[in-house]
């Protein structure tokens, strides 16, 4: 669908929208977790824990692993999300407004914590190894990819499985759609027309491990994790510093990590949610970083298909780069 350019916004369904000025929105169709969560209860777990299951498992089917090919105390989870389960608090809310709370039961804290996404996904496949949650909001996928990349250069695995998930959420709806950020129909990444982002959900797992493991057991390997960077501008709670600080020195932090000169890079995959700040600011930090070369590089971004998948948004655009 990504390579067709076909979209997948529709109306949403999962709650009702009609008190908001918009309605559209990226959620995942007839899924069932049945399918995808096999040795735990699927009904004893949160969407955004399902998904990320589901994920791992075709990361490992496409990456020829069987859990248990490798020691489960060297198998290691890296995962990032923004909200967690915020279902969970919405199931409290709407028993609180309509007088039904009485107390919150057990079961809460074994479905909500945002931690639990990762210890899930552990236990379905036996992986005992280094277990990480990293709720990094946006950011929170590759932020995930780069714990697994040190964990695996630190020699503490053999394996990592890296990524983010996120459930569609009521409460991050409504947050965007107070902003006025959200766009009523199609989102337009640095488009001069464009109307905001879309909120969507999903997720989006890879398999890291060691490159002469991986060529000696016969893998297709798809891309070299050749570096990271990581930063943070600090100049506001919602928004970045006018010279879009942050990004240029996660981007040069990246670049220097992997021993890469700009004009090696032949394609960036931007956050590009197809808001004005975000377009403004990314813009402004690709241009301080590559300099001339800012107007050769091409520069894009999937969430045009499908939306802002939130803490899995750029854990999924890592298996789009490494696929392009």
């Amino acid at each position: 669908a990504v390579l067709a350019g076909r979209r997948g916004f529709s109306q949403v369904e999962s709650f009702d929208t009609s008190a908001y000025r918009v309605s559209i929105g990226g959620e995942v169709k007839d899924f069932d977790p049945a399918q995808h969560v096999k040795r735990l209860d699927p009904t004893g777990i949160g969407r955004a824990s399902q998904f990320a299951i589901g994920a791992a498992h075709l990361a490992l089917d496409d990456a020829g692993i069987v859990p248990g090919d490798f020691d489960p105390t060297r198998s290691g989870v890296s995962m990032g999300t923004t909200s967690g389960e915020p279902n969970q608090i919405e199931r409290f809310n709407d028993a609180l407004v309509e007088g039904q709370l009485e107390r919150i039961g057990p079961e809460f804290m074994s479905l909500y914590p945002c931690n639990l996404i990762a210890g899930y996904v552990a236990s379905e496949l036996d992986f005992a190894g280094v277990n990480m949650m990293i709720p990094a909001a946006c950011a929170a996928g590759t932020y995930a990819v780069s714990h697994a990349l040190d964990t695996l250069r630190a020699g503490q695995a053999d394996v990592m499985l890296a990524g983010g998930s996120d459930a569609f959420s009521r409460i991050t709806y409504t947050g965007f759609a107070r902003l006025l950020a959200i766009a009523p129909e199609v989102c337009q990444p640095f488009d001069k027309n464009r109307k905001g982002m879309i909120p969507g959900e999903g997720a989006g797992m890879v398999v890291l491990e060691p490159l002469e493991r991986a060529l000696a057991r016969g893998a297709t390997v798809y891309a070299e994790v050749a570096g990271f960077g990581l930063s943070c501008d600090a100049h506001h709670m919602t928004g970045g510093h006018p010279d879009a600080r942050g990004a240029v020195a996660a981007m040069r932090n990246a670049l220097a990590d992997s021993d890469t000169a700009p004009e090696q890079v032949s394609y960036i995959s931007a956050h590009g949610t197809g808001t004005r700040s975000n377009d403004l600011h990314e813009t402004t930090a690709v241009k301080h970083v590559f300099g001339a070369a800012a107007h050769q590089v091409p520069i894009s971004s999937v969430k045009s298909m499908l939306g802002h998948t939130m803490g899995a948004a750029s854990a999924i655009e890592t298996a789009v780069c490494a696929l392009a």
